[in-house]
């Protein structure tokens, strides 16, 4: 279960920012693109909530495998849940900021 939460919490940290720095990155005002400024938006919305999802599932599988360890209970593991909650606190935020302030 850890391996899985781990997995997890790093496609939620490399995977969704990677797939909208693309874009960006081959972006040149002469060619066809991401021109619009809503497009641009969205496309970071959707990696934010894909964090965010990749994210609590990554918690809840480190949750599980927390609740698993016999006996004593490292605070390590407490940072390693808390570390693997950023992703979700971070983009969740920023997505219910986005999406009030329109």
């Amino acid at each position: 279960m850890r391996r899985v939460s781990l997995l997890l919490a790093a496609s939620a940290y490399l995977g969704p920012p990677l797939w909208v720095y693309w874009p960006f990155a081959s972006y040149d005002a002469s060619s066809p693109g991401l021109k619009c400024g809503a497009a641009a938006l969205a496309a970071l919305c959707l990696a934010a909530l894909a964090s965010s999802v990749l994210s609590f599932s990554s918690v809840v599988f480190g949750i599980v495998a927390y609740e698993r360890l016999p006996g004593l209970r490292l605070w390590g593991r407490k940072l390693e849940l808390a570390a693997l909650a950023l992703p979700l606190l971070l983009c969740g935020a920023w997505l219910i900021a986005v999406s009030f302030t329109g």
